[in-house]
């Protein structure tokens, strides 16, 4: 190769080097620029995150704001549980359910008064639990003897004790699916087709689900926290308490052979510490939740009953007789009996919503 040669070699070469020297710095400009926007971007991330855990885990909010609210006190059913307190959080909406409950004494015609109110519209109650929730009220005693652990909105820091803050009265909703369990909608609804959870959840919001218990007050607990278990864990529920006078009860406990181990004196006294402690419960929760009625009296007079459903919000409901179960024993007296309620029975504190199935799940 010549001299001139080598020299346009040697300039051709320096041009390629330095296109590529130009081209690196380009692409590490450009990577430190990405860089540096990453770093700015976590940094920010990472002050949010600070600013959030500084701020106070519950806020007083204004339930007039439009914008959904994470923690509030507002009652969707104000009109069936205008008393109820709703502390509503991101894992529980306690006040969201409607529920129904029949307190009585056994003997005094509560699976009659079962029977008639699943006739209402919208109603479906279960029969006996053996008093399951007193023995949710047992656990929540367990937690209590935890010092304050688990006491609403106490965040635990300690390494065996550990747990972020507890919303307040979120306990509330798996004590309600508990019932809401045992309790579920028919099979023929749950096996329809395309049906979807919101479905579901749309169904049991539309209906007042509920059980009759004739054990609740016998469990171990008083009067007083039996109240205070039920505000708190089903706020928005009504209680029908049903008692039956002590001669009564104890004539028919004796007829079926109830509690042959207790004398006669010791009988009628346990019927009447029964019916004390229903009567207390009713009295506590006021007439906007409770409805005490007697056996002795609506036995004898449908209009009671009538009174009852009334108190429930139905309008343009009645019946026109009373249903009789459990009368010779435990078997259906009158396979044939007519339904005896008679009317629209509109219920006018939330109407029938129908589930409507999405057709856009339908494929």
């Amino acid at each position: 190769m010549s001299i001139e040669g080598e020299k346009k070699y040697l300039i051709r070469g320096r041009r390629k080097l330095s296109s590529g020297t130009t081209l690196y710095c380009i692409t590490s400009l450009y990577l430190a620029a990405l860089f540096y926007i990453a770093i700015s971007s976590l940094q920010k991330r990472q002050i949010a995150e600070i600013s959030i855990i500084k701020t106070p885990f519950r806020r007083q909010v204004d339930i007039s704001d439009e914008e959904f609210l994470t923690f509030n006190t507002e009652n969707p059913n104000k009109q069936w549980c205008p008393e109820a307190t709703c502390n509503n959080s991101p894992i529980c909406e306690p006040c969201k359910q409607r529920f129904l409950f029949l307190f009585s004494t056994g003997r005094s015609g509560s699976t009659s008064l079962l029977s008639t109110l699943n006739l209402l519209p919208n109603v479906r109650l279960s029969g006996e639990n053996n008093n399951a929730f007193v023995h949710q009220f047992y656990m929540q005693q367990r937690l209590s003897q935890a010092q304050d652990y688990f006491e609403d909105e106490v965040e635990v820091n300690s390494s065996s004790w550990i747990h972020n803050p507890i919303p307040r009265q979120s306990m509330a909703c798996p004590v309600q699916q508990t019932l809401s369990t045992i309790n579920p909608p028919s099979r023929s609804f749950l096996r329809r087709d395309y049906l979807t959870r919101k479905d579901v959840e749309k169904h049991e919001q539309s209906t007042i689900i509920g059980a009759k218990m004739i054990r609740v007050q016998n469990g171990n607990w008083t009067w007083q926290e039996a109240v205070q278990f039920y505000k708190r864990h089903f706020p928005c529920a009504r209680y029908i308490i049903n008692i039956r006078e002590v001669e009564g009860s104890f004539q028919s406990m004796r007829k079926r052979g109830w509690f042959k181990n207790l004398s006669d004196d010791q009988l009628r006294k346990r019927i009447a510490k029964e019916n004390k402690f229903l009567t207390s419960f009713a009295n506590a929760m006021g007439d906007n939740r409770a409805k005490l009625i007697l056996m002795d009296k609506w036995s004898k007079d449908v209009g009671v009953l009538n009174d009852a459903i009334n108190w429930m919000g139905y309008q343009d409901c009645s019946l026109d007789s009373i249903l009789h179960e459990n009368k010779n024993g435990y078997s259906k007296e009158g396979e044939d009996e007519q339904n005896p309620l008679k009317g629209q029975c509109l219920l006018h504190t939330r109407m029938h919503i129908d589930l409507e199935v999405n057709v856009k799940n339908i494929r």
